[in-house]
C-alpha cells in the first residue's frame, strides 16, 4: 500500500512538472525577467533574438525544452508552441516582424500572429536582406520564396552547396569540391549567386579557407572575416586584406546589416554571470561597436539566432 502510494505521488510531481510554463531566466546583471507567454494568435513587436533551450534534467520543465524561446526588442519573451518532440529549425527577419520555421514543411509566422503554412521541405533558412524573399535550402535544390505573393522558384544544386545567406539582390552558398586538376587533388571552393528576381547564377572562385564562414557584403564585393586580430575585410576580386577593425574578441561575422555594418559576436572575459558571449552591430565608418541586449545563457549551444538589430 505505502508503495502504491508513492509510486502514485512520484507519478503527480512528474507530471506536474512536465507540464508547468517555462521558467523565467535571469538576465545577464541577475535580475528575473518576466515569465514568457506563448506566441500565438497575438500582437507583439520585432524579435530581437531567439534560442533552444540548454536542457539541464533537474532544473527546467521537459516540456519547455521542446520550443523555440523569442526574446523582443522591448525584452518581452514568448514560446512558440510546438506538437511533440525536437522543435525543429527557425531564422528569423532582419526587421523581427516575421518567423520561417518547422520540421517537415517550412511555416511563416508574423508577429501579429497570423501563420502561413507552405508546402516547402523544410531544410537551411535565409530571408533576404529586405525580407522580400526566402531561401529554402534542400538536399538537392534551393527554393526562393517571394513572402508577398508565394510565388516560388525551385534550383537545382551542385553536390556541397552550402548556404551563406544573401547580397542585396541574390542567395549566396558556396561549392566547396576536390579538384583534379591541382597537385595533391587540393579543395577548390567557389562564391554562387543565384538571382532571385532573374534566376541567372554566377559563379567565382573564393580560397578555401574563407569559404567556410563565408560573408558577402550586399554589393557583392566584400567578404568579411575574423581572424585572430578582428574583423577584416577582403576585396573578393584581388582576395586582398582591405582593413583590419580592432576588435580582437571578436569571434564571428554572423552578417552584414547594410553596406557600412557588421553583426558580430564576441567573447566575454571568463568569470562574470550569466553569458559568455555577446553580440554587436559594428559600424564600419567609425570602427565602433554597439551591443545588442542578447544573453545567450540559456540557449543551447549554436541554437540562437538573432532577428532586429535595431
Amino acid at each position: 500500500m505505502i508503495r502504491a502510494a508513492l509510486a502514485w505521488l512520484l507519478l503527480a510531481a512528474t507530471a506536474w512538472w512536465a507540464f508547468q510554463p517555462a521558467a523565467p531566466s535571469p538576465r545577464a546583471d541577475g535580475v528575473p525577467v518576466t515569465p514568457a507567454t506563448q506566441l500565438a494568435e497575438q500582437r507583439t513587436g520585432p524579435i530581437r533574438y531567439a534560442y533552444r533551450r540548454l536542457c539541464e534534467e533537474l532544473t527546467h520543465p521537459p516540456r519547455s525544452c521542446d520550443r523555440w524561446h523569442l526574446v523582443g526588442v522591448d525584452g518581452r519573451r514568448w514560446w512558440m508552441p510546438e506538437k511533440s518532440g525536437s522543435p525543429g529549425g527557425l531564422a528569423l527577419s532582419p526587421d523581427g516582424l516575421m518567423i520561417a520555421r518547422g520540421k517537415e514543411t517550412v511555416i511563416l509566422q508574423r508577429v501579429d500572429g497570423s501563420v502561413t503554412p507552405t508546402e516547402i521541405p523544410m531544410g537551411e533558412l535565409a530571408f533576404s536582406l529586405d525580407g522580400r524573399f526566402l531561401a529554402v535550402r534542400g538536399t538537392a535544390d534551393v527554393v526562393v520564396l517571394e513572402i508577398a505573393t508565394g510565388r516560388r522558384r525551385s534550383f537545382a544544386l551542385p553536390e556541397h552547396a552550402a548556404l551563406h545567406g544573401w547580397t542585396s539582390t541574390s542567395v549566396v552558398l558556396t561549392v566547396v569540391s576536390r579538384s583534379d586538376s591541382t597537385p595533391g587533388h587540393l579543395a577548390t571552393a567557389e562564391i554562387m549567386e543565384l538571382d532571385a528576381t532573374s534566376g541567372r547564377t554566377s559563379r567565382r572562385p573564393v580560397a578555401v579557407n574563407l569559404a567556410a564562414r563565408l560573408t558577402l557584403s550586399p554589393d557583392g564585393r566584400t567578404l568579411a572575416t575574423v581572424p585572430s586580430r578582428g574583423p577584416t575585410l577582403v576585396d573578393l576580386a584581388t582576395a586582398e586584406a582591405t582593413r583590419t577593425l580592432p576588435f580582437p574578441s571578436a569571434r564571428e561575422v554572423i552578417r552584414w546589416l547594410d553596406g557600412t555594418r557588421l553583426l558580430v559576436r564576441a567573447d566575454l572575459p571568463p568569470g562574470g554571470f550569466g553569458s559568455l558571449r555577446s553580440y554587436h552591430v559594428l559600424d564600419l565608418t567609425t570602427g565602433a561597436p554597439r551591443r545588442l541586449d542578447v544573453d545567450d545563457t540559456d540557449a543551447d549551444d549554436g541554437s540562437l539566432v538573432i532577428g532586429a538589430a535595431e
